[in-house]
């Protein structure tokens, strides 16, 4: 078998992907194949998920593992756009990239090795919050909807949006 498919949440997002494709119940059964772990995930995602489950695992793994690099660079490119928007010839040290990853590496290795969405989620999240930067509130809306499909922890996000007053998108 490929690395990461056996007992990891890839092996629960295909085999309920493939489910969902057949028209079959998602909810209902284990999809580990040891152990028991139900799918805890949107349907949507499922149907996102359809691509990769139809792909030989060899395949469909790497480029899970290519998404999870692109998510992760991607969530810092835009947070460092966030961070130094304000002055516009201010860059940032190396040491800022070097810790970044450092502080992050525990986060990383785990969505590796457990094969996670969480990298999706983070890039969702850092473009939800660069949305709101640049007041794009249907963009940010959509990009913290889209977030809570994959997972519903970004729902913790919900307080802040309300004691800020911006439950009301404008355009």
């Amino acid at each position: 078998q490929p690395w990461g498919t056996c007992d990891t949440d890839f092996s629960v997002f295909t085999n309920a992907a493939t489910d969902i494709a057949h028209k079959q119940p998602i909810y209902q059964k284990s999809y580990l194949e040891t152990g028991r772990d139900f799918y805890k995930y949107s349907p949507i995602f499922a149907v996102a998920m359809i691509p990769l489950s139809k792909l030989h695992r060899h395949i469909s793994v790497p480029l899970w593992f290519l998404g999870i690099f692109i998510c992760f660079m991607g969530s810092i490119f835009l947070i460092k756009t966030i961070l130094v928007a304000q002055q516009q010839n201010k860059t940032l040290s190396k040491t800022f990239y070097l810790l970044a990853i450092l502080m992050t590496m525990r986060f990383l290795l785990s969505v590796v090795q457990r094969v996670q969405s969480d990298a999706l989620v983070l890039i969702l999240l850092s473009l939800f919050i660069f949305a709101l930067y640049r007041k794009r509130d249907i963009a940010a809306g959509s990009f913290l909807a889209a977030s809570v499909m994959v997972k519903l922890t970004p729902l913790i996000f919900i307080p802040y949006l309300i004691i800020k007053k911006r439950f009301k998108a404008r355009s």
